[in-house]
């Protein structure tokens, strides 16, 4: 690819423009896909909308202290961040053919940057514009800068005339928990406990990176249940943040579940039941139902005085099998005896099997698959068949099976897009990933400093499953290119949800992207296209009316 250079102070400097899914990679082959001396940039999107392109620096030498600025006139609602992309090392790929090595990933803070001869530094520059925006066309400047001297790059901000809503279509959530910040910024590596405040503080540092990115802590955020089953043993508890000592905290749930109606929130759960039949101990199970069933009780009360429990889900036993299944069942009958009709039973599975959805049928109001095994699973089928039983289907990701689309950090970063239009494609209402954060998908784990462009984490065959974001030092929490990626594939349902209401027997509502589960559209020019069809159909509709 031929290479124009800029040259600051004396020194050449290649400067690249590629878009948000293209990996970058520091080391040879570097796989840039895009085109170098750009004359201007360009970015569009909706309203409530995030939106992303990545400008390359690539210098023929070293050097030191260059700066990726923006300016222009303030516009308030309208934001552009700059986010240098650090890289993360693959000791150890899940699949043979993957490429091991540093992978791009971690979004530091902007900050003055130190580029070695020959080896590219993304930058990530992303725009969100406001719900109030106004429509139309804005301009700022991306200025390069390094010894006194600097580059200056328009970019253009279209911003359409329609709106994502804040309360989005798709439910999706994560499993991140309270006790995962102690795992984040460990004793072990001197950090002092943090106190209920300081916990709280931080817990929604990291809901509203989650909120911002339509993938927020809903699972934990406001559950009240400490329920767990490991190697034999278990017990269920009330626990913080809805509990203190046993004693319901009204005053601090109610601040929880008000911020995350604030932040949009289209679903939550209240409880993760564990399987209170185990372990083979009858006194242990009479507490165990007890507990659950007293907490039930008083908790959904409050909800019911506060008009919620159209919102709230509970969470079965996770991933049961054999005769955890029979227990799954029997889950079920207690939780629906003990709760309004209207609060929600989502039973999670991850069996390869097209036996286990009838087995489980009837005895949930939600049912959620592992996205691999949708097929194995037979669930369309299921779903033309007894369509009250399946009405409302989840999907998630994980570990197993390591099948096409999926969030590794070895996987391309349209496996991430494509799950939300792939939702839409097969008529999937919600989306659960299982952790933001899980130490043992990498050794040498430290929380990430500021400068640290090559964390010093090893990855092994978890391909960094369960961790979407790095904590860095002094509670600093940055975001990945998965998650955003992931993000704007979300943002894509949106799209398409938005388009169904206004024309529901328009053609793109097909997703020509997904031909089936692993066979995808993986080229981002295309992804872009077709996204841009999707806005011109919906601004065309909202017109006509």
């Amino acid at each position: 690819m031929p290479a124009a250079s800029f040259t600051l102070a004396g020194q050449s400097l290649r400067l690249g423009v590629t878009d948000a899914l293209n990996k970058v990679f520091a080391d040879p082959p570097h796989e840039f896909n895009g085109a170098f001396s750009p004359s201007q940039l360009s970015l569009a999107l909706a309203r409530n909308e995030s939106e992303s392109l990545q400008l390359v620096l690539w210098p023929d030498n070293g050097m030191d202290g260059v700066d990726v600025l923006v300016d222009g006139p303030a516009t308030a609602g309208l934001e552009v961040s700059i986010r240098p992309v650090g890289f993360v090392n693959m000791v150890a790929t899940k699949r043979p053919e993957s490429r091991g090595g540093w992978h791009p990933d971690v979004l530091l803070d902007n900050q003055s940057l130190t580029l070695h001869a020959g080896q590219p530094q993304p930058v990530l520059v992303t725009v969100h514009a406001g719900g109030d925006l106004a429509a139309g066309i804005y301009h700022r400047q991306l200025r390069v800068r390094f010894a006194g001297e600097e580059l200056t790059i328009p970019l253009a901000i279209e911003v359409w005339d329609f709106t994502l809503p804040l309360k989005g279509a798709l439910k999706a959530g994560n499993l991140f928990s309270w006790p995962t910040l102690d795992a984040m910024w460990p004793s072990a590596l001197g950090y002092e406990k943090l106190g209920a405040a300081a916990r709280e503080k931080l817990f929604l540092d990291i809901a509203d990176l989650g909120f911002r990115n339509r993938l927020p802590p809903t699972f934990f955020m406001v559950n009240g249940l400490s329920s767990w089953n490991w190697q034999g043993q278990g017990n269920t508890t009330t626990a913080f943040p809805v509990y203190d000592d046993g004693v319901f905290n009204a005053v601090r749930t109610g601040r929880l579940l008000d911020y995350m109606l604030a932040k949009g929130a289209n679903h939550f759960f209240i409880a993760l039941t564990g399987n209170i039949f185990r372990p083979d101990n009858a006194a242990l199970v009479r507490q165990r139902k007890s507990v659950l069933a007293n907490y039930l009780a008083e908790y959904g009360a409050y909800l019911a005085a506060k008009g919620l429990t159209d919102m709230a889900y509970i969470y079965g036993i996770d991933e049961p099998w054999d005769a955890a299944v029979d227990d799954a069942k029997r889950t079920f009958t207690l939780v629906d005896a003990h709760t309004d009709a209207s609060i929600r039973f989502l039973q999670n599975t991850n069996q390869n099997n097209s036996r286990i959805l009838d087995e489980l049928a009837g005895s949930f109001d939600a049912i959620d698959i592992n996205l691999g095994w949708y097929h194995v699973n037979n669930l369309a089928h299921k779903r033309r068949r007894q369509p009250q039983v399946f009405k409302e289907a989840w999907w998630n990701v994980n570990f197993w099976p390591d099948t096409h689309p999926n969030l590794f950090l070895e996987y391309p970063l349209s496996d991430a897009r494509v799950i939300g239009s792939m939702s839409f494609r097969f008529e999937i209402q919600g989306f659960e990933y299982w952790q933001l954060f899980y130490a043992k998908a990498m050794n040498n784990y430290h929380p990430v400093a500021a400068d640290e462009f090559r964390v010093g984490w090893d990855v092994n065959e978890k391909s960094l499953d369960g961790n979407l974001i790095y904590p860095g030092e002094n509670y600093k929490i940055y975001s990945s290119l998965r998650l955003e990626a992931l993000r704007d594939g979300f943002e894509d349902y949106e799209y398409l949800s938005l388009l169904r209401t206004l024309a529901p027997q328009h053609p793109l509502l097909k997703v020509p992207l997904v031909k089936s589960i692993g066979e995808f559209e993986r080229s981002a020019v295309a992804i872009e296209d077709y996204r841009r069809q999707l806005a011109s159909a919906v601004i065309g509709l909202k017109n006509s009316l």
